[in-house]
């Protein structure tokens, strides 16, 4: 967990230190088209965001409530 922690510190300071303009600066997606990294950062968190709806799926399925659920119903 200390490991976690600290890469996610360096990347946020690294993050902050690029400034708002490099969220701008084209890139070359995977499909070859070019893109803004801040559209890759959106399609990347919109992609995590799926995968965490099916694994509350699954939970929901096996009868389980999802962490996240519990948290917000005070659990």
């Amino acid at each position: 967990m200390r490991l976690l922690r600290t890469q996610q510190r360096d990347a946020e300071r690294k993050f902050r230190g690029a400034g708002s303009l490099a969220l701008y600066q084209f890139i070359t997606r995977f499909d070859g088209q070019p893109g803004t990294k801040l559209a890759w950062l959106n399609h990347g968190i919109a992609h995590e965001e799926y995968h965490r709806g099916q694994l509350a799926l699954y939970a929901r399925l096996l009868g389980r409530v999802p962490a996240l659920t519990q948290l917000i119903e005070g659990g």
